[in-house]
């Protein structure tokens, strides 16, 4: 349980750090980043842990979190940025 929970923490840190270097016009909601951000890092933690390459709160677990983070989150951004994009073209 105290896993998940760091899992979460990581995803919310990740998610507001990402946040500051990704640059998009228009920018997303600061809850946008915090969700993707939790939504990889527990997809990714959980992940590894049901593999077992790292027991629950190990620090490769945690570093793996924040990488899922990272990754989700540049996805997510660029879904984003492109639905934004196509929302203004008249057809």
């Amino acid at each position: 349980m105290l896993s998940l929970v760091s899992y979460v923490v990581v995803g919310l840190v990740i998610g507001l750090f990402t946040r500051g270097f990704i640059v998009s016009r228009p920018f997303p909601s600061v809850a946008f980043s915090e969700v993707w951000g939790a939504v990889g890092a527990l997809a990714v933690g959980w992940f590894g842990k049901m593999m077992n390459w790292y027991d629950g709160g190990a620090p490769a677990g945690l570093m793996m979190a924040a990488a899922g983070a990272v990754v989700v989150e540049l996805i997510a951004y660029d879904v984003y940025r492109r639905n934004q994009n196509h929302k203004y073209i008249q057809r």
